[in-house]
Parts: structure tokens; C-alpha cells; sequence
């Protein structure tokens, strides 16, 4: 009954803003997994139009156990109304603490999204991936330097700027595609909390190697292989997708050309301003190292957030 009463608080199903009676009936031993419980229900009323599902269920701060990296997924395996059997296709939605309603209509069940969606959905991902945008923003601020003497200097010509730049972008997409595509494919396993940790780090890592240029012959190595950690993540937010599991290969190609997307157009922005800045007697002491200092205070908070030090 208690179990009950809190799915009632943080779990319902609307139409219209009306609430929809919701029965409970059995439960049981969830035959794929004996550790989980099902909890089964059922309500006699039948919508005409799209309903709102509510679902914050361990998503809420005040749970004991509350963590914002959780997902509750809900699987539309058979919808009654229109006679369809989803099988192995099964229908997805994905809940978190930043998206816990979402609408289906069961008149016109979620179709299989067009390989538009899917690119949207990379580009749209990188775009709002505040800690990726900024890694690959201190990533580009050396790209137009090179090493004299222990110190940056702007590089005399367009040439070497643009090859360092392809061959920074270049590496840590190949980094972060093997390891995204390896993910999707759940070919390994994913520890949201510890990649996430990891990500931020590696901001700070990277500002490091601008502050002292006497490490940058090791930056090719940093970026591979924080590279790999980024592509985790990326794998990690495929979650907030709606999508049909028998097309993971479709989604993954097309989702990942969209972050490359998403990707180049951060460089087509970011890079000419540091060209046509390189020169300046002030782009290492009010461009260079200021950002950086501010990605490491950025990227520091992270840290501390995402490893539970910090609320």
C-alpha cells in the first residue's frame, strides 16, 4: 500500500489536464530480472486524444536515495486501443529530473523517426553540452599559438593553424566515435557519475596544458583520450531519445554525424575570431589565460557536483 500511494504521488496519466483513474491491481516478480517488482495497473477509461504521462518517480530531490543522473524509462510494448504490438520495437520514453512529463497518442502511435531526427537530436546534443562545448573551446584557443622559447607565440600564417585545428578535431572525433559507438552497442558498460566526473576534468586538464606550454608535446595524448570519455557521455544523452531499439545502428550513424555537426559549427565560430586574434600583445593575458582560468573554475564546480561533494 505504500508502495502504491507513492506511485500514485509521483506517477499519472492525464488527458486534456484531467486526471485519468488509474486501478492497481497484481504484483509480481519481473521475469526478466527477479531483483525488480512489477506493479501492474490498468484504467477503463479511454482517451480520444494525445495523453500526458507524469512520471517523477526517484526523480524527485526529496527522495532519500535522489541522484540527478538518474533515468526512469517507460516501454510501450502493446498498445490495446489501435491493436498494435510493438515486440521487439518496443515504443521508449525516457524520464529525468529536467523532463518528467511526456505526451503519446495512442490514436497515432510514435512512428519511426526519420534520419533527420536523429541528426537533429546529435547536433542539438552537442550544442547544449555545456561541458563539451567549453573542452573544445580550450581545446581551440592553442590551435592558432605555437611553442618559442617556453612561451605562446601567434603563428605567422593561415596554413598551420588550420592543419592544427583538423588534427585536434580530427582525433578527438575518432576518439569520441569509437567509444559512443561501442556504448550504443552496449558493448560496455557506462558509469554516468564517474564519466561525467571525468569529462569535467578534463576541462581542466586541457587549461592546465595552456597555462604551461612546456606540456604541450603531451597534448595529442590528452585529447585521444579524453576524447574517449566524451564519446561515453554522448552515449550516455542517446537516453533522452525516443526511439525504437531495433534501429540503435540508424540511430547511432545518423546521431553521431550530428555531433559532428553540431561540432564544426563551434570551430567555423570560434576559430576565426582566435586567428585574427593570435597576434595580439594581448591575446595571452586577456584571452588566453582568462579563459582558461575561467573553464577550470567552471569545470572545477563540476567536478565537485558530479562526484557528490557539493549538492
Amino acid at each position: 500500500a505504500q508502495v502504491q500511494a507513492y506511485f500514485d504521488k509521483h506517477f499519472s496519466i492525464s488527458e486534456n489536464g484531467n486526471k485519468i483513474n488509474i486501478l492497481w491491481s497484481q504484483t509480481d516478480v519481473f521475469e526478466e530480472n527477479p531483483d525488480f517488482l512489477q506493479y501492474w495497473f490498468k484504467s477503463n477509461y479511454v482517451p480520444d486524444s494525445p495523453i500526458s504521462i507524469k512520471n517523477t518517480l526517484f526523480l524527485d530531490p526529496e527522495h532519500p536515495n535522489y541522484d540527478r543522473l538518474h533515468r526512469s524509462v517507460l516501454v510501450v510494448e502493446y498498445n490495446k486501443k489501435t491493436g498494435k504490438e510493438f515486440g521487439f520495437e518496443n515504443s521508449v520514453l525516457v524520464f529525468s529530473n529536467k523532463r518528467t512529463e511526456s505526451d503519446i497518442d495512442l490514436n497515432n502511435p510514435t512512428t519511426i523517426l526519420s534520419w533527420k531526427d536523429f541528426l537533429w537530436q546529435g547536433v542539438l546534443h552537442i550544442l547544449i553540452g555545456l561541458d563539451h562545448v567549453l573542452f573544445l573551446i580550450v581545446l581551440l584557443l592553442t590551435t592558432v599559438l605555437k611553442v618559442e622559447s617556453g612561451k605562446w607565440r601567434g603563428l605567422t600564417s593561415f596554413k598551420p593553424a588550420f592543419i592544427n585545428t583538423i588534427k585536434i578535431v580530427t582525433l578527438f572525433t575518432i576518439a569520441h566515435s569509437i567509444t559512443l559507438t561501442l556504448a550504443a552497442l552496449q558493448l560496455v558498460n557506462i558509469n554516468i557519475a564517474f564519466i561525467e566526473s571525468v569529462i569535467a576534468f578534463s576541462i581542466i586538464a586541457i587549461s592546465i596544458n595552456n597555462l604551461f606550454p612546456k606540456y604541450n608535446t603531451h597534448a595529442w595524448i590528452m585529447v585521444f583520450v579524453f576524447g574517449l570519455f566524451h564519446g561515453l557521455g554522448f552515449a550516455s544523452v542517446m537516453g533522452d531519445l525516443q526511439f525504437r531499439t531495433v534501429l540503435i545502428e540508424r540511430i547511432l550513424i545518423m546521431f553521431n554525424v550530428g555531433v559532428e555537426l553540431g561540432q564544426l559549427a563551434i570551430v567555423i565560430v570560434v576559430f576565426p575570431i582566435l586567428y585574427w586574434l593570435r597576434n595580439s600583445q594581448y591575446y595571452y593575458r586577456f584571452i588566453l589565460v582568462p579563459l582558461s582560468l575561467l573553464a577550470i573554475i567552471i569545470a572545477s564546480y563540476w567536478v565537485m557536483q558530479r562526484t557528490g561533494l557539493i549538492g
